[in-house]
């Protein structure tokens, strides 16, 4: 039966159980509900027809499994009677497969015995033909020696060596070769023909080399392989080309014992080997490879090396020599630096310092000189590792290390350089001793030839924008207060001299190409900027003792501002009216501008500054402009230089190594170098070094040019932090107290009537009540102090040390005006905390115009002032729930504390 009946027929039963099952079920419940006899009756008859209809189909089913299955036995036999035909088939082909088997090995005996027989007939007929091979090559050989064709005598005897072993020694071929014409034994022929040919190729050879003829040396150069000495062909090969540098060399170094050098000139003396190598390099490597193989032309650069390093310890020698460089370095060597020292350890006076000065020109060694020393050995490092560079590009491109793709050999020749290991051993120190003196020499000059920066057009800015916020207080936020940040802050010469000088250096060293040169000499900047620059100015720093009336503004500084702001007319005249309104270029100031300036000028500066000379603000205003300005001019300017040091050190690294990037030098690891050096001496090897990737070695550059501005900045940092302290305790610290006491009111007692506040102050002896009109002066004189105060500090300090010294003033402010508060207890009346956040809050934002990230130092200060300005205790409540979204910087108490500066009015 097909399985889709089958199965259908078994789904159609079930569905039928399924369907009686359900009547049982209903039975059963209707059996359990039953109240009496008729309703068993009823059921009792139920049960027996749905037992009826269970009969028949159970019936129907067991038929129909049993046609089924009857079915399924029937087509099984006709299956096996199909099978056993099969069965029989099966065993004819495997009877026919015995046959063809036993008839496969009789073919493949047969095969064997047949390839057995062609391989000894090969055999024997390779024979015949190498022995025939053999004697017509001994002929042609000797009929061309004959002749004097050494080319063909050449490849008849490389024929008759490549031959197979044992074949011309062989007791039948000494039978059957010899003739009458050549009757000695091949083996015998063939060595005399070697020698003969060797002394004749090499006398050849070195003749055309006398002469220079390259086609007669090229000849003869391709036989000497052909008759199996290779060796000999290179050696003389490599003599060949070692003459001729030899010789150029020396004409090179003899013409220039015939003139006078210029700079550089051993430089490029040296340039010009490594050119002549280079080229005969790339000539004359094609032809080694075609006639002796690539491996040849590591043998040839092998000894061409060794004449490179003799003729470059040559030219190196004899420019120590002729410019007495040893001499030169000694002398620098035992100097002393005297104005170092004196300006580290002593106090020079400015009488002195000539002094000083002459004695240091008698007895240190011209820096010019130096110079060109450091000029000179710095090209000699760097054309030498441009030539490493092509060394090793040529050396790995005949070369078959096996090396990963992309990877190159630093090769043994150039590891056991003798140029190269003197490089490492003197020529370094050397350069690292000439390159050290000119940096410490050039500063000892630097600060014998110090100039400081006028702060006069900085102050005159100043001035400038203080008489605007004197006309109009407003104005004390305006654009013009951003712009008064100067681009370039006053510094010391002494940055701007050291800079060019490292910079000079440090591209200089770079250009050596020498890992350890650059270590050295990083090394070495650092100490001198660290343990020099840093302790001159600190030195300097301590001489401008600060006090408490060190001031920008002196009435010597007023007048020298107001003079260069307003020149005497008579230098003025209708026909040079450009160089008048010229004149403050670096104010952008219009004529119009100085004419209003110069007419309130005494006026509104002088009271401007009024408070910054004294702390007060009453009295005779020539008082306050007596006060010290040279001490806080310097010590500004000493701070501004060790900040803008520091940017001059960051953008020096920066466009040095823009250039590195750009040059194609080679770096090796002077670390893994000088290990390597020393096994190869210890343990006779030839060692080898993997070639850094070029961006592996401009990462460690680029972090040792790095360390130097972050060094400095790191030691700088401290020193400016420490003196930012001092100037602000000294000469800051009493002025802002004052500000803020004389800002802030000693009570908030106070009414509203029409939009005006009115002070409350109670008669002691009458108890009676008084008001007066509230003076806004207070806050209006704070807002000018407080920018007499700031601003000459916005136009002349570097931004980094403002931004320290406002920290400290806006620290320090925060503390002073929280206690200022706490004093107001039972002092602040309903209206009158309006007045107290309307005036903390000016003052804060004279404070913080600068930085606003500053005010969260007054969060304190605002959280009092909001509590005292509620009404409810409810309010209160409300805002100490989490959820309020305030985050508390006073503490319970002191919200309750802040609670009681209202009056119980």
């Amino acid at each position: 039966m097909p399985l889709e009946r089958r199965g259908s027929m078994v789904l159609d039963t079930e569905s039928q159980l399924q369907m009686i099952h359900g009547q049982v079920d209903d039975l059963e419940s209707t059996l359990l509900k039953a109240a009496d006899i008729g309703q068993l009756t009823d059921l009792v008859t139920k049960f027996d027809d749905i037992e009826i209809q269970l009969d028949d189909t159970a019936q129907r089913f067991v038929s129909k499994s049993t046609l089924a299955h009857q079915s399924t036995i029937r087509s099984l036999e006709i299956s096996r009677v199909e099978l056993s035909s099969a069965l029989n088939h099966s065993r004819d082909l495997k009877k026919i497969m015995e046959s063809a088997n036993e008839l496969s090995y009789s073919i493949t005996e047969k095969v064997r015995l047949l390839d057995n027989e062609k391989s000894l007939i090969k055999s024997v007929k390779d024979y015949v033909d190498n022995v025939k091979t053999l004697k017509s090559e001994l002929a042609r050989a000797h009929d061309a020696i004959e002749r004097e064709d050494w080319l063909i005598a050449s490849k008849s005897i490389s024929i008759m060596k490549n031959l197979p072993d044992g074949l011309i020694t062989d007791p039948y071929t000494e039978f059957k070769v010899p003739s009458s014409t050549l009757s000695d034994f091949p083996e015998e022929l063939l060595t005399r023909w070697i020698d003969k040919l060797e002394i004749k190729f090499t006398d050849a050879f070195n003749e055309a080399a006398k002469n220079r003829n390259v086609e007669k040396l090229t000849y003869y150069f391709q036989l000497f392989p052909l008759i199996g000495k290779s060796e000999l062909g290179l050696k003389c090969y490599s003599n060949f080309v070692c003459g001729i540098i030899s010789e150029q060399s020396k004409s090179i170094i003899q013409n220039a014992h015939n003139r006078v050098s210029k700079p550089e000139f051993f430089a490029q003396l040296l340039f010009r080997l490594y050119q002549t190598i280079s080229a005969i390099v790339n000539q004359h490597s094609k032809i080694i490879k075609s006639y002796y193989g690539s491996e040849a032309v590591s043998v040839v650069l092998k000894v061409i090396q060794m004449e490179c390093d003799l003729q470059s310890n040559l030219i190196y020698e004899t420019y120590i020599e002729s410019k007495q460089v040893d001499d030169i370095l000694n002398e620098i060597r035992q100097y002393s630096y005297p104005v170092l020292i004196d300006e580290l350890y002593k106090s020079v006076d400015k009488d002195d310092e000539s002094g000083i000065e002459e004695e240091t020109e008698e007895t240190s060694v011209d820096l010019v000189e130096v110079s060109q020393i450091t000029d000179e050995l710095s090209a000699m490092l760097n054309h030498w590792s441009m030539y490493c560079r092509f060394f090793v590009v040529i050396w790995n491109e005949y070369s078959s290390s096996n090396i990963k793709e992309n990877q190159l050999i630093f090769p043994s020749p150039l590891i056991l350089s003798s140029f190269g290991i003197k490089i490492q051993d003197k020529v370094i120190s050397q350069f690292d001793s000439a390159c050290t003196y000119i940096i410490r020499r050039s500063l000892e000059k630097a600060c014998t030839i110090e100039s400081l920066t006028s702060l006069t057009p900085f102050l005159a800015d100043s001035l400038k924008f203080l008489s605007m916020v004197y006309r109009k207080p407003e104005t004390s936020t305006s654009s013009l207060l951003y712009n008064s940040k100067p681009e370039e802050p006053p510094i010391s010469s002494l940055a701007d001299d050291i800079i060019m000088v490292l910079n000079t250096i440090i591209m200089e060293l770079l250009a050596t190409g020498e890992l350890a040169v650059i270590k050295n000499m990083v090394s070495n900047i650092k100490r001198i900027l660290l343990n020099d620059f840093i302790n001159i100015i600190k030195q300097r720093i301590k001489t401008t003792a600060l006090n408490s009336r060190s001031s920008f503004f002196t009435k010597e500084s007023i007048e020298k501002i107001h003079q260069s702001l307003n020149p005497p007319v008579d230098k003025y005249t209708e026909s040079n009216a450009a160089s008048r309104s010229s004149t403050p270029v670096a104010l952008n100031v219009s004529a119009s501008d100085i004419a209003t300036t110069g007419a309130m000028f005494m006026r509104s500066i002088n009271a401007a500054i009024n408070y910054t000379m004294a702390g007060e603000g009453s009295g005779d205003s020539s008082f306050y402009l007596i006060g010290d300005d040279s001490k806080i001019k310097q010590h500004v300017l000493y701070l501004n230089t060790l900040c803008i040091m520091s940017t001059y050190l960051t953008k020096m690294a920066e466009s040095c190594l823009k250039s590195f990037r750009n040059n194609s030098l080679m770096l090796i690891d002077d670390q893994e170098l000088s290990t390597c050096r020393k096994s190869a001496n210890e343990y006779k090897i030839e060692p080898e070094i993997i070639v850094p990737t070029d961006d592996s070695m401009r990462s460690k550059v680029k972090r040792l040019i790095f360390s130097i501005p972050e060094g400095f900045k790191e030691s700088s940092s401290l020193l400016i932090d420490e003196n930012v302290e001092i100037l602000f305790s000294t000469v800051l610290k009493s002025r802002v107290l004052s500000l803020i006491q004389n800002a802030l009111r000693d009570t908030y007692s106070m009414i509203v009537e029409e939009g005006e506040y009115f002070l409350v102050e109670t008669d002691k002896t009458t108890n009676n009540n008084t008001t007066s009109l509230v003076d806004n002066s207070k806050i209006v004189s704070f807002i000018q102090n407080w920018n007499s105060l700031i601003i000459p500090y916005v136009t002349n300090v570097e931004e980094s040390i403002f931004e320290r010294v406002l920290l400290l003033i806006n620290t320090f402010a925060a503390t002073i005006i929280e206690d200022k508060l706490w004093k107001l207890e039972n002092k602040v009346s309903p209206s009158g905390v309006t007045k107290l956040e309307q005036e903390m809050n000016t003052i804060i934002s004279e404070f913080t115009k600068f930085d606003y990230s500053l005010r969260q130092n007054y969060t304190r200060c605002s959280q009092i002032v909001m509590i005292a300005e509620l009404e409810e205790d409810e309010e209160i409540a409300a805002l100490e729930d989490p959820e309020s979204g305030i985050e508390w910087k006073l503490s319970s108490n002191e919200r309750v504390r802040a609670r009681k500066l209202r009056t119980n009015d």
